[in-house]
């Protein structure tokens, strides 16, 4: 990595939270430059345990002005997985808390020099709005139309056990 800052590197302790569980890993991408950056070709790539929903992971040695993005990689493949559009379909944040609803943040929201103290970053995996709403209708859709399925079957067998609907009761019966 091209040298730049002050004439000392810094190791950056980082805290990665956000995490629905322990499954899987962190994935932290390292772009040394705005271009690698854009062209999202990370200069470092490095794979933490999840421990209680957490993660840490210390980056040693580095001088100059850096990004980070971390996702979290339930199915191992070690890629984020986009939409075609380049939105996440897995939780993900950026160093310094930058965020963009739809793709990626600019370089000036999440770029940090080395020389920044404290030496530490938090960083919040975030889900998009619109992937989880997606991904609770992916879940939630088919577990309400059993539920409705279930009790529309219920309701059938005691129609016919009892010979009537419930609610139409005889109140002689």
């Amino acid at each position: 990595m091209a040298l730049s800052g002050s004439a000392f590197a810094t190791d950056i302790d980082l805290e990665i939270r956000g995490f629905a569980d322990d499954a899987g890993v962190a994935v932290v991408r390292l772009y040394a430059s705005q271009a690698a950056y854009e062209a999202d070709a990370a200069d470092e790539l490095f794979l933490t345990r999840i421990t209680a929903r957490t993660a840490d992971l210390r980056i040693p040695d580095l001088n100059g002005t850096y990004a980070l993005v971390v996702h979290h990689d339930r199915d191992g493949n070690g890629m984020l997985n986009t939409l075609p559009l380049g939105v996440s379909l897995e939780p993900v944040g950026y160093s310094r808390g930058a965020w963009n609803v739809v793709s990626r943040p600019d370089w000036a929201l999440a770029s940090f020099s080395s020389d920044t103290r404290p030496s530490r970053q938090l960083i919040e995996l975030r889900t998009n709005a619109l992937v989880a709403f997606a991904q609770m209708l992916a879940v939630g859709l088919p577990t309400l139309l059993a539920v409705f399925l279930g009790l529309a079957v219920v309701r059938r067998v005691r129609t016919h056990v009892t010979g009537h609907a419930p609610g139409k009761g005889n109140l002689h019966d």
